[in-house]
């Protein structure tokens, strides 16, 4: 039988419009690529141009992380670091070799670690025109990481240009501060990368200020003098306000009264550490040269006697080490003088109460005369210790032709200061 087909109708136009319409839309959402089909498509197509570019950018930015970056990261950070000195030393033990021991640190950021060739650290003075080092020290390879204290221990060194090295000297026991210039250059390594690395820092430090503060302690007059003139004895208390220990060998001082030498005294191995050190003396008392210019010595203590002081100055003479001479400290502590005023009544009863037999060499009665000479009524110095009671202990002296040891204690029990 023939096939039946039934009649086929469109829909009404209303309908016709919105079924061909999902169709499209269908048609359209399924043909659209996503992102990263784009880019991937992207990527295909263009492979080669991105693996130029990358070759072309890489072939600059290395070179320029290795020679530019990384050393730049590599100085900034050693130009940040403050390089603090925690302690520092300077011994001498030769006229051309001094022993320096140091410590500061260097500061790296957290979590890296930076390992430095070892290197050669140059010490000089920072206000001279040219570089010239007064010595150097050697600093064997370190790691850094965080806060990393680098030391030198005694390590024995060449001194360089001698005047450099006595301008530190000088600016350093002069002043209250002084400055300590280093200069170096290593490599730093981070990892496998490395950079040249240049050191020049300046750290302020306290100076020894001209030794302020000294004080003569105890003084002992030595009757019959020692087979090697010695007839004095005492202590010094020598302060040193900075953060070096200074060694300076055997120190001998010459003691001044004005503008004369009076005596002389001592210190043998001569070592300041911070702070306040107390070190014996034994010395000569110049009683001749006294004697002749004692109205030039009593004139010289005017200001001072009236506070009840006895002004001495004090410079150096000479410094040895091993029996040689240490050029560059004498230099130096040759052309300093350092005034300390010692109390009338100590200095008188130390001396005093280390008179305690006779010695033919020192006539105390003939001392005591001369002096109540200048003191006297009439004598050029009259006035000058009025007050102190003297004046009939003097007489009684003289009248009585007293003993050293009778005239010290009449003396000592008789001094009184005006109030």
């Amino acid at each position: 039988m023939p096939e039946k087909y039934e009649k086929f109708t469109f829909p009404d136009g209303s309908k016709k419009d919105v079924g061909f319409g999902h169709l499209e839309t269908v048609k359209s959402a399924e043909s659209k690529p996503s992102k990263k089909e784009k880019l991937k498509r992207h990527f295909k197509r263009f492979w080669l141009c991105y693996l130029i570019a990358g070759i072309v950018f890489l072939a600059i930015f290395l070179p320029l992380l290795f020679l530019k970056i990384v050393p730049a990261l590599a100085q900034a950070i050693v130009n940040r670091t403050d390089l603090p000195i925690y302690y520092a030393s300077l011994k001498a033990i030769s006229d051309s070799q001094v022993l320096v021991g140091l410590q500061t640190a260097l500061d790296v950021p957290a979590g890296l670690t930076v390992s430095l060739d070892g290197f050669e650290l140059f010490l000089y003075n920072a206000d001279t025109n040219s570089f010239s080092p007064y010595t150097s020290v050697v600093l064997p390879r370190q790691s850094v990481s965080g806060h990393t204290v680098l030391s030198i221990d005694n390590q024995i060194v060449n001194i360089g240009n001698r005047s450099e090295i006595n301008k530190w000297l000088e600016r350093t026991l002069y002043n209250k501060t002084t400055d300590i210039s280093v200069r170096a250059d290593t490599m730093a390594h981070l990892g496998a990368l490395k950079a040249p690395i240049h050191l020049d820092k300046t750290v302020t430090i306290n100076g020894l200020n001209k030794l302020d503060g000294v004080k003569l302690d105890e003084i002992r007059i030595v009757l019959p003098p020692e087979a090697d003139g010695t007839n004095l004895i005492g202590n010094f208390t020598l302060p040193n306000w900075s953060p070096l220990t200074m060694g300076l060998g055997n120190v001998t001082f010459n003691a001044w009264a004005g503008d004369i030498i009076i005596g002389n005294a001592t210190i043998l191995n001569v070592e300041l550490p911070p702070g306040n050190s107390t070190r014996s003396f034994k010395g000569q008392i110049f009683l001749d040269t006294l004697i002749k210019n004692l109205g030039k010595v009593i004139s010289s203590q005017a200001s001072a006697i009236t506070s009840g002081n006895i002004l001495v100055g004090i410079s150096g003479n000479k410094t040895i080490v091993n029996g040689q001479h240490i050029t560059y400290l004498e230099n130096v502590l040759n052309n300093i003088r350092i005034d300390t005023e010692v109390p009338i009544l100590q200095a008188l009863g130390d001396v005093l109460a280390s008179i305690s037999g006779e010695d033919p060499t020192l006539d105390l009665g003939g001392i005591l005369g001369v002096i109540g000479q200048l003191l006297g009524s009439d004598g050029p110095l009259s006035g000058l210790l009025d007050g102190l009671n003297l004046t009939k202990a003097l007489n009684t002296v003289q009248e009585r032709k007293l003993s050293n040891v009778e005239a010290a204690g009449l003396i000592k029990d008789s001094i009184v200061f005006p109030k």
